[in-house]
């Protein structure tokens, strides 16, 4: 009975022994697999950090290039807009300065026409002097257009005395039989012009241009050719020379004097 008793506690002893046992060993695989799963909880969370911190770090790469582009392109509009600006300002300027010599230009020509509008043909002249009571005599001033381009004009049989005339231009212009009495021509061209029969007493001619000029019978009596460019004008004789005011160096028209004078 006693042995009974004794292998009933030794039995109950080991079951006990075993019971704990496994309880123990249950509990280190539960401890075990909380650790496993707390570690791979942490892997995953730190992957995930790990992700997010790329993700935010290519969303802000991609932001500063899109923000390089925008302000690349914001740079480019603006430079556009400058030169948009600077071309409609020299478009402004070329628009005013091309209407201020279109101004001027027709300023010029209108005081042409009007000077012109103001001249007498010779044959008036004569009927007004012979005028005593001057019932018909307009007001009348001296030709002033100095600097004017004339060239081309008929001016034939009119009365230019005591013009102003400097600096003209009268290439090819018809002065035939005009009255130049005292006329100020010093510096102007008459390169191809007609002054065939024309009055040039007194007449200041001084550095004009009288290339290929017609001068057949023009009067030069007390005319200044000081430095005027005579040596290719036509049909000037010495005769008429004699009559004029040169300086000693200048060159006389030889070539083109008409055949049978000296």
């Amino acid at each position: 009975m006693g042995n009974t008793i004794l292998v009933s506690c030794l039995i109950a002893s080991i079951v006990a022994l075993v019971i704990i046992t496994f309880a123990f060993i249950r509990k280190q695989q539960q401890n075990t697999e909380y650790l496993l799963l707390q570690q791979t909880w942490e892997y995953a969370l730190e992957t995930r950090q790990q992700k997010w911190k790329e993700e935010q770090e290519q969303a802000i790469l991609q932001l500063e290039k899109q923000f390089a582009i925008l302000e690349e392109q914001n740079q480019q509009k603006e430079q556009d807009l400058i030169k948009q600006m600077e071309d409609l300002r020299q478009h402004y300027q070329d628009q005013v300065k091309d209407l201020t010599q279109r101004h001027e230009e027709q300023i010029k020509q209108l005081t042409i026409n009007y000077e012109l509008a103001l001249l007498l043909h010779i044959e008036d002249v004569t009927l007004l002097e012979q005028d005593p009571q001057q019932n018909n005599r307009r007001q009348w001033r001296p030709l002033q257009l100095p600097d004017a381009d004339l060239s081309g004009k008929d001016l034939s049989y009119y009365y230019l005395g005591q013009a102003n005339l400097r600096n003209a231009i009268l290439i090819d212009a018809n002065l035939f039989m005009a009255d130049l009495n005292g006329a100020d021509l010093a510096d102007a061209n008459l390169s191809g012009a007609d002054l065939s029969a024309t009055n040039l007493t007194n007449a200041n001619l001084s550095g004009a241009i009288l290339t290929d000029t017609k001068m057949l019978v023009a009067d030069l009596k007390n005319a200044n050719l000081s430095g005027a460019n005579i040596e290719q004008a036509h049909n000037l004789t010495p005769e008429q020379l004699a009559v004029a005011t040169l300086d000693q160096t200048q060159k006389t028209p030889e070539s083109h004097m008409p055949q049978g004078t000296g």
